[in-house]
């Protein structure tokens, strides 16, 4: 099975590029990665693949890296433990026949999230009987056991609320997230609504609506995306977006800006929270 990068193994190898640059300044000439190659007794695209976060790279030689870089002893620590933690196995590969992106890792790791949907209740909301029919819908040729494991790997994602490195998850919900949902089965709908409600009961949730009258919001254009940040200082945050043509990625300052910029002026037009959770109980009390 193809390596699936994972959000630690980036981060280490964004880490190990910045500290051979720096190396490389101290040495005026610079510190190519065939020089770091033959140091390591490695490839050349060894090199090139532990820096992408794209192969595994065991903490020894992590050490090793940082030992040649003249890394401080704080930060040869700090990147080891990161090794190591990169090279322990989570949850999410048991659902190897399932993710099959390297996003279900930084999601793992994320401190917040700031989240707009304009269709669906994102994956990390979703109550079991939803699920089970949104998958059927998009994957029409799914046997019945293939979804009974989706559903058991989203309902797995669902374990970073329950606290850990997620303080914070400020989730913008179009109003025709909740319309649709309504005019799906009535059991169906009233599973998710419950499940929306008891999600945003938890400190660290916000769930909020935004209404059909607040017109053509930034986030029409956007799309739905999530934008994750993270504890680790030297790893800034980053947007993702899911399509029909696969995974975006926007790692950018001026890319990500833009979706931060649009996601703070759709803010300023949603329903507060509470406002949202009476818009939820009203339509949970609506159904049929």
């Amino acid at each position: 099975m193809a390596h699936i990068p994972s959000a630690r193994g980036r981060m280490l190898g964004a880490e190990l590029r910045r500290l051979r640059d720096e190396r490389g300044k101290r040495l005026r000439g610079g510190l190519t990665k065939k020089a770091v190659a033959i140091h390591m007794g490695r490839s050349e695209s060894w090199v090139y693949r532990a820096e992408a976060g794209k192969t595994p790279i065991a903490w020894a030689e992590v050490a090793a890296l940082c030992d040649f870089y003249e890394a401080p002893a704080d930060e040869k620590d700090r990147l080891v433990n990161l090794a190591r933690n990169a090279e322990q196995q989570d949850w999410w590969t048991d659902f190897s026949d399932v993710f099959t992106g390297s996003y279900v890792s930084f999601e793992a790791v994320a401190s917040w999230m700031r989240t707009y949907h304009a269709g669906l209740v994102p994956g990390v909301l979703q109550a079991p009987p939803y699920a089970d029919a949104v998958i059927r819908k998009f994957r029409a040729d799914a046997s019945d056991e293939e979804v009974r494991r989706r559903v058991e790997a989203r309902m797995a994602r669902q374990t970073i609320l329950d606290g850990g490195e997620l303080t914070d998850l400020s989730a913008l919900l179009d109003e025709a997230v909740i319309r649709r949902c309504m005019a799906a089965d009535a059991s169906v709908a009233r599973a998710q609504i419950s499940a929306l409600l008891d999600a945003a009961d938890r400190p660290n949730v916000a769930i909020r609506i935004v209404p059909f009258d607040a017109g053509f919001h930034d986030c029409i254009s956007e799309g739905s995306f999530v934008r994750l940040g993270f504890n680790d200082p030297t790893y800034p945050s980053l947007v993702y977006a899911e399509g029909l043509m696969g995974d975006v990625y926007v790692e950018k300052e001026e890319g990500v800006s833009r979706y931060e910029i649009a996601w703070d002026r759709t803010a300023a037009l949603a329903m507060s929270a509470d406002e949202s959770a009476e818009y939820l109980r009203a339509s949970w009390k609506g159904l049929k």
